[in-house]
């Protein structure tokens, strides 16, 4: 399992070197929803998923980072922001800041930028939406700066965030039942070192 378009490019990298390693093994991908993170995992419908931190589940074990992107602030293009080189958080006080459903509490806190109560909060289906929404003006989100090119539309502006606050991608699998196979392809993984940051 994988969650978002960049890490997929380096799922399918480390499936085709691992099946040059072993072609007895059939390796297949599934993209999960941001609104449904752990949701496949839990399931049984993958045995690994890669997903943006944190995870903090008890049922579930996180590994080592795949990937690590500058986190942006996603705003219209005519919003006041669009034209900052940094936005802090002075900035963003009388901002509506949009997430999918359904992700946990300590997701949220951990990639606002200001602190609750403080932070006005949209929940919406998906990330498809909070993008139409954001560039229709009804608020901003925190995006990974892969948004930019994989994922663009006329009027969506990202702008860099004081810390330099990054998107961290990491495999998860279900505490204690990890088997011999997908044992292997995290093996596989760590030991390729395949660890790019995308800014």
């Amino acid at each position: 399992g994988y969650m978002s378009a960049a890490v997929a490019r380096h799922v399918l990298t480390l499936v085709d070197s691992f099946h040059a390693r072993r072609p007895d093994c059939q390796v297949t991908i599934r993209e999960t929803a941001l609104a449904d993170l752990c949701g496949p995992l839990r399931r049984d419908e993958v045995d690994l998923s890669i997903l943006p931190l944190p995870v903090a589940e008890p049922d579930l074990t996180v590994g080592p980072v795949l990937l690590s992107e500058a986190a942006l602030l996603a705003v219209r293009a005519a919003h006041r922001l669009a034209r900052r080189a940094l936005v802090e958080p002075a900035d963003l006080t009388d901002e509506t800041f949009l997430f999918a459903q359904d992700l946990p509490d300590y997701w949220i806190e951990h990639h606002l930028p200001i602190a609750r109560p403080m932070a006005r909060v949209m929940f919406l289906p998906g990330f498809q939406e909070m993008l139409a929404y954001v560039t229709s003006g009804r608020g901003v989100t925190i995006v990974g700066a892969q948004t930019e090119h994989l994922y663009p539309r006329p009027g969506l502006t990202c702008v860099p965030i004081v810390g330099r606050p990054t998107f961290d991608y990491a495999f998860v699998w279900r505490t204690g039942d990890l088997n011999a196979l997908a044992s292997a392809f995290l093996h596989h993984a760590a030991a390729s070192a395949v660890h790019p940051t995308h800014r």
